[in-house]
């Protein structure tokens, strides 16, 4: 997996660093000296290149920036990827089944079906080879013949 970098966000990050300093009247070698980070470190931060937030952070400190100032920015609320229609009924379905459990539906054995019901009636579709792959991660399961059943721990 590659990093992901906001590179538009850093950069106007960067600026907004550099103004500070510069209003501040600060060159990177003070700002790397009360930080106690390279002048190379500062010089990136400030042309937006990836960096950690502790690094962000302490930067800002030194030249009089508080870091919310340095986020106050417009930025598009949109995720980089929708979730799937998989992804949002799979999270559906473990909400409700944690929501079963806090409810005390499997103080009592349940089979798989008995899940697929009742979660039919709420409206969640799934089946019984999905469920099974999901109960035991939370409940105890007991083989009844060829079929599992779970129960509470």
């Amino acid at each position: 997996m590659s990093l992901y970098v906001n590179r538009k966000v850093l950069k106007l990050i960067g600026q907004r660093i550099e103004e500070q300093r510069e209003k501040k009247k600060l060159d990177v070698s003070d700002v790397a000296y009360m930080t106690g980070f390279s002048d190379n470190t500062v010089r990136n931060v400030e042309a937006g290149k990836d960096t950690t937030v502790s690094y962000l952070v302490e930067v800002c400190i030194a030249v009089g920036l508080h870091p919310k100032d340095l986020f106050d920015m417009e930025l598009e609320m949109k995720p980089r990827f929708e979730l799937s229609p998989e992804r949002k009924n799979k999270k559906k379905l473990t909400l409700r089944i944690r929501e079963y459990i806090r409810e005390g539906y499997f103080d009592t054995s349940r089979s798989a079906k008995d899940v697929v019901l009742k979660l039919e009636e709420d409206g969640i579709r799934t089946s019984s080879a999905v469920l099974s792959n999901i109960l035991p991660r939370w409940l105890k399961t007991t083989k009844k013949g060829r079929r599992n059943s779970y129960r509470s721990k």
